[in-house]
């Protein structure tokens, strides 16, 4: 009974070391060099930011000179953080870090093995480590937040998968619409993966079809307004 205690100890102690590790590594940064002054995109996020949340402008703004419109996703976090570029960069890390911790939970609870549980999650620590991917994280750009929660979405697909419930649909369906406005692309994935999802719980006679075809319908609809918010520009 101790030994089981003791493996069950230093099972969960290592977990918590990577994770405390993976933390460090991310948030390891003391100089943070300006470098989104150099792209205009970072200057049409940080105006967009400044307009009011609750008109029109926010989520669909028209252009002006100097000024291009932008899936409003990455504005209404930098809006958190008060337009200051410096705490942004603080707020993406964060965010990262939260969804790529959410995405190894969810990745795991697929598999059985305690230990082999243990190499997976050391295997993909070490892979969201990769500079070419946390990197993005120093700039304000749509690709930190865009990648973020390309990692919450699948985060929540296999949730929804794993826990079939209206809270697990409803969390989808909340990533999913700030997802869908990160980038201006990827509607276009997300309606895909709904028609494929739909088909594949059709034939496979699961107990998600009214799901389904809701979060398709929803889809569509994410489609269209994003395609709307595009055409105002």
């Amino acid at each position: 009974m101790k030994t089981e205690k003791l493996y069950d100890y230093v099972y969960y102690s290592l977990f918590l070391i990577g994770i405390a590790f993976f933390l460090y590594s991310i948030s390891d940064y003391t100089i943070i060099k300006p470098i989104w002054e150099y792209f205009p995109d970072s200057k049409d996020y940080k105006t967009q930011s400044e307009f009011s949340l609750f008109s029109l402008d926010f989520f669909a703004p028209l252009p002006s000179p100097g000024f291009s419109p932008r899936p409003f996703t990455v504005s209404l976090f930098y809006k958190i953080v008060l337009s200051d570029p410096y705490k942004m960069i603080f707020l993406q890390k964060a965010v990262y870090s939260i969804s790529v911790l959410a995405f190894i939970y969810s990745f795991l609870m697929y598999l059985s093995n305690r230990w082999v549980k243990l190499m997976t999650f050391y295997i993909l620590l070490y892979f969201f480590t990769w500079w070419n991917i946390v990197g993005w994280t120093e700039n304000i750009l749509s690709e930190s937040l865009s990648m973020s929660f390309m990692f919450l979405w699948f985060t929540v697909i296999l949730y929804y998968y794993k826990k079939q419930s209206l809270f697990s649909f409803f969390i989808l369906v909340f990533i999913t619409f700030l997802f869908s406005f990160t980038r201006d692309t990827w509607p276009y994935i997300i309606l895909l993966f709904s028609l494929i999802n739909l088909l594949l719980v059709k034939f496979n006679g699961k107990n998600l079809l009214k799901q389904s075809a809701i979060f398709l319908l929803f889809s569509v609809s994410v489609f269209f307004i994003q395609n709307y918010t595009a055409s105002r520009g």
